[in-house]
């Protein structure tokens, strides 16, 4: 339980690192975008922040696509678990008789 507790922690801090990591790579772009670069290892490094841009936010999309289905997921099963109980709960109060 400890463990599981951990990675969750480790992962929520690890998001939150990406998403600070993404605002830092697109104020950089923004620094550098209409300026007149020259220098090929500039221009070669503005590339890998645009692609690391790119990446960061397919993780992230794809982070959010999980949680919501898995949330989702949950929320139906709890829904069908409780829609189970209510009807068991029905039928066996039918079938007794009334005073």
């Amino acid at each position: 339980m400890i463990e599981k507790y951990n990675n969750q922690k480790d992962i929520k801090e690890k998001l939150l690192q990406l998403r600070q990591l993404l605002i830092t790579i697109h104020a950089a772009l923004e620094a550098a975008e209409g300026q007149a670069i020259a220098n090929s290892c500039l221009l070669r490094w503005i590339r890998k922040l645009e692609d690391a841009a790119c990446e960061g936010r397919r993780v992230l999309r794809d982070w959010r696509y999980r949680t919501d289905k898995v949330n989702s997921a949950l929320v139906n099963s709890r829904n069908t678990s409780k829609r189970r109980l209510l009807l068991h709960c029905f039928c066996h109060a039918r079938k007794q008789p009334l005073a």
